[in-house]
């Protein structure tokens, strides 16, 4: 496969994950983190730069490292990886490259840093919670 198909069943795959939120499979994000990878080696300059953002996220979501609720930010930067790789001299380039790179790497943790909480259940029981009056 070319890296432009490559890229585009990335994102397709990234994005179909979003309805398996909050149970991303390890599995998938490995193998989707290898592709980044490759996507990097591949390319180069921003566009590389952004695949490395991509592939360190994902795997700091198998490490569970990075809030689920950052999901939406790791699937815009799909796209955007794959319409810059799609489209090299497009309107993808410079600057939408950057700013995808930028949103990831806020995503992740300082090194060392602890685990992203996982907020399963209300930090209040509901039950607890009283009408003021």
């Amino acid at each position: 496969m070319s890296l432009a198909a490559d890229a585009a069943a990335l994102e397709a795959a990234l994005s179909a994950l979003t309805a398996t939120l909050p149970d991303l499979p390890p599995d998938e994000l490995r193998a989707h983190a290898a592709t980044a990878t490759a996507l990097a080696a591949g390319t180069a300059g921003a566009t590389a730069a952004l695949a490395t953002s991509l592939a360190r996220a994902l795997t700091g979501y198998v490490d569970g490292r990075v809030p689920l609720e950052g999901w939406g930010l790791v699937a815009s930067a799909a796209d955007t990886l794959a319409r810059a790789i799609a489209e090299p001299t497009g309107s993808h380039g410079g600057a939408a490259l950057t700013a995808a790179r930028f949103e990831l790497d806020s995503l992740l943790p300082s090194p060392g840093a602890a685990p992203a909480p996982r907020l399963v259940t209300p930090d209040v029981a509901l039950t607890s919670l009283r009408r003021r009056s």
